[in-house]
């Protein structure tokens, strides 16, 4: 079956094997896959190829991608289904979905202009795994940890942006040690230092911040065996009579909590709510609510002992309904509602019983940032189970070691347009300083959306086009949404 030329759409490829692998094979990838489809293999772009599997965006004709996507989803039979099958299995394809998360019908046009009204603005950083022990990796960590704050001021002016926040989504320690904690505030004071004005602080811990030494192995075992259900986590985390097993559970994070307390003078708020904080804080007239939600409480070691490099906190996570419920309940009032969290919600890092809760609770957040996967500016724009919409966004890392790719994010809320501009800065290897992310989504480096649908009702804000467009300049800021969006899918 041959296609004629359509308007180009993205599907996302997620291959099950490393992204060096991948470079070896990606001629073959390309023409493998333009064969399947009946195009040319120069009608095939790839985008972008991102690391943790290899994550392969692919600009494709619509017909095309279309007809991908239905046979996938569909139950084949005959010939197609024979290339299909081998496509999957000889690139180790385990999921194909559309990449709705750059075309979604949200995404406006690029602002060039300053905002004229009231504006809040965010600075977003995870992942950092502060080394404190002399060596290569504190070496080459504190090179790209100068180059950030020597490089920030004239990235913020050349967007003339001053962030009211700064959200940081957890990993500040690599081991949770008080001497890498000490380096991360060395480090946030730098940074505070190249800032137009000092920002509110928010942080939240990740894996990372975990003091393996302090897990009991053998109540940790009990746990996974018998918090199963809703019931079983509200039990474990609110009966007096469980209070020793959440003594224990809890000193995991000592070190943290005490870094919190540390940085109170930067800032950040004091965990109010034992475990987990919330705090509303009003900028530029409106009332500004963060739930740094914890993670990071139930996690442990990968099992180094059966010799397979596999994270045992894959399906045991737990955020839980009393920290859910209490954090959406402190901000109700709050006319801009953002929750932080290091490990991405509603995935398989979570037990199912927490999946469900997440569900019914998460939708009430405007805005969910988080970190950990190490990925270079997902956005995520979905419904999480309700009509409303709401806005994912995951910072990269600020460190990871090798040459992987290191990335940091800012947000602006512009209320006199109803529109959020997000902005991409990267580090550039080749360059050795971080620049603006540059490609075909946001070839300046930045995007505009709408308001979520829940402020856009509550503050009656009406969402308007810039006056100066800049779309005839960059033809890529045109992105149709021609195919609807898929969950990815096992194969």
């Amino acid at each position: 079956m041959v296609h004629e030329p359509t308007q180009d759409v993205l599907l996302e490829f997620c291959l099950d094997f490393p992204v060096p692998e991948f470079r070896k094979r990606e001629s073959r990838f390309i023409d493998d896959l333009a064969g399947l489809m009946g195009v040319e293999p120069s009608a095939l772009v790839i985008i972008s190829v991102r690391h943790g599997c290899t994550y392969v965006v692919v600009r494709i004709p619509g017909n095309a991608a279309k007809a991908l996507l239905d046979d996938y989803k569909g139950e084949l039979t005959g010939e197609r289904s024979t290339v299909l099958k081998e496509l999957l299995s000889n690139h180790s394809v385990r999921w194909i979905r559309a990449a709705n998360d750059v075309q979604a019908a949200m995404i406006a046009e690029i602002f060039a202009e300053k905002p004229e009204g009231p504006t809040f603005t965010w600075f977003h950083l995870s992942d950092l795994h502060m080394h404190a022990v002399d060596g290569a990796a504190k070496f080459n960590q504190e090179i790209l940890l100068e180059s950030l704050t020597k490089d920030l001021p004239a990235l913020l002016e050349k967007r003339q942006l001053t962030p009211d926040v700064l959200f940081f989504t957890g990993d500040l320690a690599f081991s949770g040690e008080p001497n890498e904690y000490r380096a991360v505030k060395d480090f946030l004071e730098r940074v505070f230092r190249t800032l137009p004005k000092p920002p509110k602080i928010y942080t939240v811990p990740g894996n990372h911040d975990v003091q393996w030494k302090e897990i009991e192995v053998d109540l940790e075992k009990a746990l996974r065996s018998q918090v199963k259900t809703e019931e079983d986590i509200d039990k474990l985390i609110l009966e007096p009579s469980r209070a020793d097993d959440r003594a224990k559970i809890f000193r995991r994070l000592s070190n943290y909590e005490s870094f919190i307390t540390d940085i109170n003078s930067l800032g950040q708020p004091e965990l109010n709510r034992n475990y987990f904080y919330t705090d509303v804080t009003t900028f530029s007239g409106y009332s500004i609510g963060v739930a740094g939600l914890n993670s990071a409480w139930r996690c442990n070691r990968k099992d180094r002992a059966s010799g397979l490099d596999v994270d045992i906190d894959t399906g045991h996570l737990l955020l839980g309904k009393p920290q859910l419920y209490r954090a959406v309940k402190d901000l109700e009032s709050a006319d801009v509602r953002f929750a932080l969290v290091h490990h991405p919600p509603l995935t398989a890092w979570y037990s199912q019983a927490d999946y469900e809760t997440q569900k019914a609770y998460l939708t009430s957040f405007d805005f969910l940032l988080r970190g950990h996967e190490h990925m270079e500016h997902p956005i995520r724009i979905g419904n999480l189970h309700t009509a409303d919409d709401a806005l994912h966004l995951a910072a990269g890392a600020l460190y990871e070691g090798g040459r992987a790719p290191l990335s940091v994010g800012l947000g602006r809320m512009d209320f006199s347009t109803g529109t959020i501009s997000l902005y991409f800065v990267n580090y550039s290897y080749k360059h050795r300083r971080w620049l603006y992310d540059s490609n075909p989504f946001w070839p300046l480096g930045c995007i505009s959306l709408a308001f979520p649908l829940r402020i856009r009702k509550e503050l009656a804000v009406t969402v308007k086009r810039p006056t100066t467009s800049i779309e005839s300049l960059v033809s890529a800021s045109k992105l149709g949404t021609t195919i609807p969006e898929t969950e990815p899918q096992r194969v």
